[in-house]
């Protein structure tokens, strides 16, 4: 059998593992129980949580720009993913609105992204004619996303100040996230065993590219100002725990989440929080753009976030 005939076989055997139990969380019991009750903070959170999942949009462009979706396997999981990831945005907006933040999520167009998305996408184009690398960069990214997410989930489910209500759900989401990356992870180490030398190209690619989930979406600054208390929170060490995973899969020392936390919190920035939805902007502010509106520069060094 071929490299690429072992590698289909086993990202086979995997997905039908992933697809025994695959289906959308339940969680409108939950929500609707929810006290009506304006928290900003935990609101915003909910808010950005909300627009992450709901990038799993742009993320499947990103997948045909790199080729990987060329397998019918990758294609097959994705079907699900979407349907998942789409199911726990709605649960967070929902949340974010129960607690009275009502603001639209942000666009996941190229050109409203983080200025290295619009570079990005060239990269993956260029990339694409390495069909082996893409396939194990994409596999070995997606487990590293994903265990970001559902550290933070739990992380978030576990603090004190979570509504108590919502635990359940925030736990059904995080095992779900938990599933996704056992797909992942099993898939890139098949890759990694059928076409070792992918290892020291997923490398590179980590190193230069990798930034935890939703900093593209929403920016340096305004990733600071909502994920940096729950990352701080003593409940949100897991999350670190990213590069002992890489390292694991690439077989090198990966301090991905150290030099990315070390580089932001070096970032002099101040963060301005989305307007609400029914609340005019001022003549001036509205001809910024989406972005702008969230982000404002400071000459100070980063607020220091309260933690959760």
């Amino acid at each position: 059998m071929g490299p690429w005939s072992r590698v289909t076989s086993q990202l086979e055997a995997n997905l039908d593992r992933f697809l025994k139990n695959w289906g959308p969380i339940t969680w409108r019991d939950e929500v609707s129980a929810m006290k009506d009750e304006s928290d900003p903070r935990l609101g915003r959170l909910f808010w950005a949580l909300a627009g992450v999942e709901d990038d799993s949009r742009h993320m499947r462009v990103k997948l045909h720009w790199s080729g990987a979706d060329r397998s019918t396997v990758i294609q097959d999981f994705n079907v699900v993913w979407l349907a998942e990831e789409a199911e726990h945005s709605r649960a967070f907006m929902a949340m974010a609105s129960r607690l009275g933040f009502n603001v639209d999520l942000p666009s996941h167009a190229t050109l409203h992204r983080d200025r290295r998305a619009v570079i990005a996408a060239g990269a993956l184009r260029a990339g694409s004619v390495y069909k082996a690398g893409m396939l194990a960069a994409y596999l070995c990214l997606g487990t590293l996303q994903e265990h970001v997410a559902l550290s933070a989930y739990n992380a978030i489910a576990r603090d004190p100040r979570t509504p108590q209500v919502i635990e359940p759900v925030l736990k059904r989401i995080a095992a779900q996230e938990g599933r996704h990356m056992r797909f992942y992870r099993q898939g890139a180490i098949a890759v990694f065993e059928s076409f070792p030398e992918t290892k020291a190209f997923v490398r590179a690619v980590s190193r230069r590219t990798w930034r935890p989930p939703g900093v593209d979406l929403l920016g340096k600054r305004a990733w600071a100002d909502v994920f940096l208390p729950v990352l701080d929170s003593e409940t949100g060490a897991m999350i670190r725990n990213v590069d002992h995973i890489a390292s694991e899969l690439l077989g090198e020392p990966m301090r991905l989440m150290e030099r990315f936390e070390r580089g932001l919190r070096g970032n002099a920035a101040r963060v301005v929080l989305p307007r609400q939805s029914n609340a005019p902007l001022e003549a001036s502010e509205s001809r910024q753009s989406p972005r702008s509106q969230m982000v404002q520069p400071r000459t100070a060094g980063l607020a220091s976030p309260p933690r959760p």
